[in-house]
């Protein structure tokens, strides 16, 4: 069985995510998202400020994310807050970002973009590829 570190290290080979916010309107919006993992299972990603994400989660911090789940990848769900950075944090997760994605330079510089930071408090790790299914569960993480 998977534990806390291994399913970390599961994470950090993925960079694509779908994220899901809820505003006030109790819509839900799902987006494809890049991201970097970092090693307190804080996901940092970057949007623009008109997106429908942005909108939701500036009033509602509460999300929840979907990493792998293709070709027989194990996946992990994972549910938490949001927090919008401030331009130092968000100056350095861009260079954490570009030290793994250069080619993503371009969308990063952005001017009506900006970093935010994803952090679960609860995730399942499954993985449908054995028999029986692997799954674990992580709560308060």
């Amino acid at each position: 069985m998977k534990n806390k570190s291994e399913i970390l290290q599961y994470l950090q080979t993925h960079s694509l995510s779908v994220l899901s916010t809820v505003g006030n309107n109790s819509k839900p919006e799902s987006a494809v998202m890049a991201f970097i993992a970092q090693s307190d299972f804080t996901f940092l990603m970057f949007t623009e400020k008109q997106s429908r994400k942005w909108q939701n989660f500036t009033v509602n911090s509460q999300a929840s994310m979907v990493v792998g789940g293709l070709n027989d990848d194990p996946s992990v769900q994972l549910d938490g807050k949001i927090q919008v950075l401030d331009k130092e944090r968000g100056e350095t997760a861009k260079k954490q970002a570009l030290s793994l994605h250069p080619e993503w330079s371009e969308y990063f510089s952005s001017p009506t973009g900006a970093w935010f930071a994803f952090t679960p408090t609860w995730l399942r790790y499954l993985d449908f590829s054995k028999s029986p299914p692997e799954t674990v569960e992580i709560e308060n993480l």
